[in-house]
C-alpha cells in the first residue's frame, strides 16, 4: 500500500530548493497543472482509442511533450526566470506525486484533492521562503523579477533561502511528521548510532 503522505512531503524535496522564490513556486505550480492535464488527456486518449499495449508510456511521452511545449511558451513570457530553472521543468515531469494525481483520479475520480493541496503547500513554502529570508515577494517578469519589499534587513536569515538551509529544514520536518505519526518525539539518530544499533 501506497503511503500518500509520506510521498506527498517527500515529493516537495526536488522542488522546494528551487523555489526559494514566490515567482519560481508559480512557474512551478503551472507546470504542475498543465501537466496533470495533459497527463489526464493521455489517459483519455489511451481509453478511448483502446490501445493496452505501451499505454504508460505513452502517457509518459505526451507528459514530456506537455512540459516541453510549457518550458518554451514559459520561456517566451519570462525568458530571464526559465532559464534558471529550466533544467528542473524538465525534470517535474517525471514527479511522481504528478503520478500519484493522475492515478488517483483515474481511480477514484477525487480530480483535484492532491494537486490542490500540492499547489497550495509549494506555493505556501514559497511565500515564507522568501518573506523570512529575503524580505520581499517575486513574480514573474520578463526582464528577471518583479519584487515588493515586505520586510527590511533579512541579510541574517538568508542562509534559510538557500538550498542547504531549506534541506535542512526538510529534514526537521520530516523528524516532526514521523514524530507526530507515531504520537512522540522521535530520537535523532546520526550515521554512528545507526552502525552501533546493527
Amino acid at each position: 500500500m501506497i503511503n500518500t503522505s509520506v510521498i506527498f512531503f517527500l515529493g516537495l524535496c526536488p522542488l522546494i530548493p528551487l523555489a526559494a522564490r514566490v515567482a519560481d513556486g508559480l512557474l512551478f505550480i503551472g507546470e504542475f497543472w498543465c501537466l496533470f492535464a495533459a497527463g489526464r488527456a493521455g489517459r483519455w486518449a489511451v481509453s478511448y482509442f483502446k490501445i493496452k499495449k505501451h499505454s504508460p508510456l505513452l502517457v509518459y511521452l505526451i507528459i514530456l511533450l506537455a512540459a516541453g511545449l510549457y518550458v518554451q511558451a514559459v520561456g517566451c513570457l519570462f525568458p530571464v526566470p526559465v532559464m534558471t530553472i529550466e533544467a528542473y521543468l524538465y525534470i517535474a515531469a517525471l514527479s511522481y506525486i504528478l503520478s500519484i494525481s493522475i492515478e488517483k483520479y483515474q481511480t477514484t475520480g477525487d480530480s483535484l484533492g492532491l494537486p490542490l493541496a500540492y499547489s497550495l503547500l509549494l506555493l505556501g513554502v514559497s511565500v515564507i521562503r522568501e518573506v523570512l529570508a529575503f524580505g520581499t515577494l517575486s513574480f514573474p517578469a520578463p526582464a528577471g523579477l518583479w519584487s515588493i519589499r515586505i520586510m527590511p534587513g533579512r541579510e541574517s536569515l538568508q542562509f534559510w533561502g538557500s538550498t542547504a538551509g531549506i534541506l535542512m529544514l526538510l529534514g526537521i520536518g520530516l523528524w516532526l511528521f514521523r514524530s507526530f505519526q507515531k504520537g512522540e518525539l522521535l530520537p535523532f539518530q546520526t550515521d554512528e548510532s545507526r552502525r552501533n544499533r546493527v
